[in-house]
């Protein structure tokens, strides 16, 4: 993502909390805009990525199951590593990193769900 903080801020500030968050103290404050501001870029990169696949296989330019496969083989050699570097020293301290390695490894090995409807 070429510098673009995406639409959780594009006045370059956080998000705000929700009302209901108001009574929480700053480090939870500042928390729940961190992960609203990371949810926001998830769901930024997963329809970029949606649409760029869709019209990839759509014009012919990829294989799907050539694609599914490799997804499959880099969940089983990257998964990990990247989720712990995603994660940070701190939080992969706190986190089962290796269930949710498991989880992930699962979820991008089975087969794909057709969102479109």
């Amino acid at each position: 993502m070429d510098g673009d903080p995406g639409p959780a801020s594009l006045d370059g500030q956080l998000p705000a909390p929700a009302e209901e968050h108001e009574h929480l103290p700053e480090w939870g404050e500042v928390l729940v805009r961190s992960v609203a501001h990371l949810a926001a870029q998830l769901t930024t990169l997963q329809i970029q990525l949606r649409a760029l696949g869709e019209e990839a296989e759509s014009s012919g330019m990829v294989d799907p199951e050539a694609v599914r496969l490799r997804q499959r083989r880099l969940a089983v050699l990257q998964t990990g590593p990247a989720l712990r570097e995603n994660l940070g020293a701190a939080l992969a301290e706190l986190i089962d990193t290796d269930a949710l390695e498991r989880d992930l490894v699962e979820y991008l090995s089975s087969p794909p769900s057709d969102l479109r409807g």
